[in-house]
């Protein structure tokens, strides 16, 4: 008995595994990656959320006029992000030496009685304002829980004098 086997083309075979190569590319791949620059840009709204309130008290005549409009500032600018929510917003004063550099006294907005503030301006030194913020960032694609992170900017006073009111 004689039989021939006889090979078959290799065409077609291109389209057969075009389904599964697609399905790797797009679920194994493009959507970690979505979901990797989703909380990256999330994270970068966070922080430009906190230099603008930063800059905001920074700049203002008086001290508590600015503490108020930076917590305005930082909220408005979360608020048009759905991806991020903001957990905690705080401001502080820091007081630099200018003969050796250390920081000599701080004065935080977290304080139980509310914000303390510098009695005396020193001519001897900077300040500073440190905004501190606390945010969840969510991804696009929910593919991992959101997390939770922590900015600090921080700004020199515009008006040393005040930061007494």
């Amino acid at each position: 008995m004689n039989t021939k086997f006889t090979q078959r083309p290799n065409r077609g075979q291109f389209i057969a595994e075009t389904p599964m190569v697609l399905w790797v590319l797009f679920i194994l791949i493009a959507f970690p990656m979505i979901c990797i620059a989703s909380m990256g840009l999330n994270a970068i709204f966070l922080y430009y959320a906190c230099r603008d309130g930063a800059y905001q008290c920074a700049k203002e005549a008086k001290f508590s006029d600015g503490y108020n409009l930076a917590n305005s500032k930082v909220a408005s600018d979360l608020a048009t992000h759905p991806g991020v929510s903001l957990l905690q917003n705080d401001t502080h004063i820091i007081e630099k030496r200018l003969s050796d550099g250390a920081i000599t006294q701080t004065w935080s907005s977290h304080n139980p009685g509310g914000m303390n503030q510098p009695t005396v301006v020193n001519s001897n030194s900077i300040y500073f304002i440190q905004e501190h913020v606390k945010g969840k960032i969510s991804p696009l694609v929910p593919c991992i829980p959101p997390y939770d992170l922590e900015v600090d900017y921080k700004v020199f006073v515009e008006n040393p004098n005040g930061l007494i009111d």
